[in-house]
């Protein structure tokens, strides 16, 4: 998972805290008489206040708006194909479920984490976890993983290009 969707899912959550509470206090209120007559006092008596507060939690959810449409955008690589050359696009999704199907084929024992990231200039770079093994062991696997997975990007999405793979333990 990409540093920008970790942060959107953190900032999801700090507002479902927030809406909880708001709801847990709305919640509490219908049980005391006295202290609803306590707010809705505070709330005639703070008019500026209550603006204010108002005005913040609407640029606060625009913002939230904008962040989550600019973090969720869909990425997709271009691949010339035929005698006219005709560009096709494919989404990162189908890239990662490839991948991920290949890494639960070839490393079981595995819960893959894929991610894709499609760089500026269409180089594709992957993030996967491998397991612990010797530097040796490693070398090899690496070796054939990029030669299998490139020849299924090759024979699936038509990729001929070089790609990435960032790889952590």
């Amino acid at each position: 998972m990409r540093t920008a969707h970790r942060l959107l899912m953190a900032w999801m959550a700090f507002l479902l805290l927030i809406q909880g509470a708001v709801g847990l206090f709305i919640f509490s209120l219908g049980l005391s008489d006295q202290q609803r007559l306590r707010i809705s006092q505070w709330v005639m008596e703070s008019g500026a206040q209550m603006f204010f507060i108002g005005g913040l939690l609407v640029i606060l959810a625009m913002l939230l708006i904008a962040v989550t449409i600019r973090f969720d955008r869909k990425e997709y690589y271009q691949v010339k194909m035929g005698f006219f050359g005709l560009a096709a696009e494919v989404d990162l999704d189908v890239i990662r479920s490839l991948v991920g199907r290949y890494w639960q084929t070839h490393f079981p024992a595995i819960n893959p984490q894929v991610d894709a990231l499609l760089r500026s200039d269409q180089t594709l770079e992957l993030f996967v976890e491998m397991p612990k093994v010797s530097d040796e062991e490693r070398v090899e696997m690496m070796q054939k993983v990029e030669s299998d997975l490139g020849r299924q990007f090759a024979r699936h999405l038509g990729y001929r290009r070089p790609f990435l793979i960032t790889v952590h333990s």
